[in-house]
């Protein structure tokens, strides 16, 4: 923990990885006490966003080719986004960014799988609800 999941000194897929074993690694302790809870939603939300942005200067770039491995990282990504938002673990502004790119990622999938067009509708709605502005 404490090392940045960015593509600054290391390949973007390693850089990827590192933030999903990550993941792997807090996703379990959202259900523990609060403490741990709360200490695993600041790495799982570090990690997924890091992810996404990653995925996002990647397609700007023009390097990034929608694969369904990359949709259901992508997927995963936004559910945490959408646990850590519901627990208030993370400022409006900065989720609505991250809601922002992650829909757009979806979109550029959505060419190959319909179902990432449902998850780009479902992630709207629920930064709607969640009151994240998109």
């Amino acid at each position: 923990p404490g090392r940045n999941c960015d593509i600054t000194g290391t390949s973007p897929s390693n850089a990827i990885t590192d933030c999903r074993l990550r993941i792997l690694l807090y996703y379990p302790r959202l259900g523990h006490s609060l403490g741990a809870a709360a200490e695993a939603s600041v790495f799982l939300l570090r990690s997924c966003s890091n992810i996404i942005h990653i995925h996002t200067e990647l397609s700007h770039m023009g390097k990034l080719d929608p694969s369904w491995p990359q949709l259901k990282r992508i997927i995963t990504c936004g559910q945490v986004l959408v646990i850590c938002c519901a627990r208030g673990e993370i400022h409006a502004l900065e989720s609505a960014g991250i809601f922002s790119r992650l829909i757009e990622l979806l979109d550029g999938h959505a060419i190959l799988w319909p179902s990432a067009a449902e998850a780009a509708g479902g992630y709207k709605r629920a930064a709607k609800a969640l009151g994240e502005s998109h």
